[in-house]
């Protein structure tokens, strides 16, 4: 179990980070958690087109033998007729074979996918928490009245002294 949360001035700020957030994470560890499994099926989804051109390329060979020795009866073309038959086959059956390991391996990547629940979605706060109007504001009152006193004691001899120094 997660817990996310965000603090901010504005509620609606905070509670869109708290979504962009759980997003963000929820794809991350959909892409970590599969990773493995994704590259398995990209890898066998390479495979099997190799071996389906492969197959297609067989039975292509297979039947234009076939088309130019028709009707010919030698021991010799009904040999590489033979031959020509067993490689298309022995290739049907390892395309067919790698399609089956495709898509185990594709059923492999939804499986090992995280199922998320979100049991408190984010919500907009009625007013922000921290930091408080008043506490910002009495804070860059505070800075400024620091500024205006180290202004009035020091900022009058540093002025006069750089005036000396330009002069």
């Amino acid at each position: 179990m997660t817990i996310i949360s965000s603090t901010f001035q504005d509620p609606l700020v905070a509670a869109i980070v708290a979504d962009s957030a759980v997003n963000k994470l929820q794809k991350y560890i959909v892409r970590y958690q599969t990773k493995k499994a994704q590259e398995d099926c990209k890898f066998l989804k390479h495979l099997r087109d190799e071996k389906q051109k492969e197959y297609y390329y067989n039975q292509e060979v297979y039947a234009q033998f076939i088309d130019k020795n028709k009707n010919i009866k030698l021991q010799t073309v009904q040999a590489e007729v033979t031959r020509l038959q067993n490689a298309m086959n022995i290739a049907y059956q390892i395309y067919s074979q790698i399609e089956s390991q495709y898509q185990l391996a594709q059923a492999k990547v939804q499986e090992e996918k995280p199922v998320f629940a979100i049991i408190e979605p984010s919500k907009v706060p009625l007013f922000p928490i921290y930091p408080s109007k008043i506490i910002f504001t009495l804070t860059f009152m505070l800075l400024a009245c620091i500024g205006s006193m180290v202004w009035i004691i020091f900022g009058k001899e540093m002025l006069q002294a750089l005036k000396r120094i330009t002069h």
